[in-house]
């Protein structure tokens, strides 16, 4: 799975291609961000592979224009 920690525009702009929604999925968590396709897994799943608290980060989607 394509994950990326704190990307930059056009990092993001790559992950967003790569998902058939055109979207990504983030978690903030401890000064991070996380993000990859949003068809990839669920914030949920994502937090708990990268051994986050249940809700103890913030999420979000972004889109393409």
């Amino acid at each position: 799975m394509l994950l990326t920690m704190n990307p930059t525009d056009d990092q993001i702009a790559k992950l967003i291609s790569l998902s058939k929604d055109r979207a990504v999925k983030w978690i903030e968590y401890n000064g991070n961000r996380f993000v990859w396709p949003s068809d990839a897994a669920s914030h949920a799943a994502m937090a708990h592979s990268l051994r986050i608290a249940n809700l103890a980060y913030e999420k979000g989607i972004m889109v393409q224009n």
